[in-house]
């Protein structure tokens, strides 16, 4: 039986997680002040998750109402187990290229920064993600789901009528 006494403050552990994390952004690369580890950060998901095939499918296409519903799942196990692979795969090759070759290395994350991944947070730890229900405006009178398109005539998740709601 654990001591209450002696739990730790979880609140402080996050308080202090979360300003390590802001203070971490700005930590400049050894040997070249104007990158950041966060420059690196960005440019080992772009290298490792962002321009993998798998993740690139599952983010084009449409967007379906049926992603409102938390209930279903967007992303299946296989491809959560080939997603985690390739990227860690890729992951091994950046930090092995770092190991083996430091000065190409620092070279390519510069590259990055300059000419893909310039435009991307450098500082922010999370992003708060838009309300869906602010992005369309229109609810189904039966199911309460948003109604995206203005030229829907029925839900697309209980098919009811978008006007009536019946």
């Amino acid at each position: 039986m654990s001591d209450p006494q002696h739990e730790p403050d979880i609140e402080a552990l996050r308080q202090k997680k979360r300003q390590a994390m802001a203070q971490a952004q700005t930590v400049p690369v050894v040997g070249r002040p104007e990158l950041t580890v966060r420059d690196e950060a960005n440019a080992l998901v772009a290298n490792c998750l962002r321009n993998n095939e798998l993740f690139e499918e599952l983010h084009a296409g449409a967007w379906s109402p049926l992603l409102e519903d938390a209930s279903l799942s967007r992303i299946t196990d296989e491809e959560v187990k080939k997603l985690m692979v390739e990227v860690s795969a890729r992951l091994a090759y950046m930090l092995a290229f770092k190991a083996t070759d430091p000065e190409t290395y620092v070279a390519q994350i510069d590259w990055n920064r300059r000419s893909y991944t310039s435009g991307w947070e450098r500082r922010a730890v999370t992003v708060d993600l838009p309300e869906r229900a602010k992005l369309g405006g229109r609810h189904c009178a039966s199911c309460d789901a948003s109604l995206y398109d203005p030229r829907w005539k029925f839900c697309p998740l209980c098919g009811a009528s978008a006007t009536t709601g019946r």
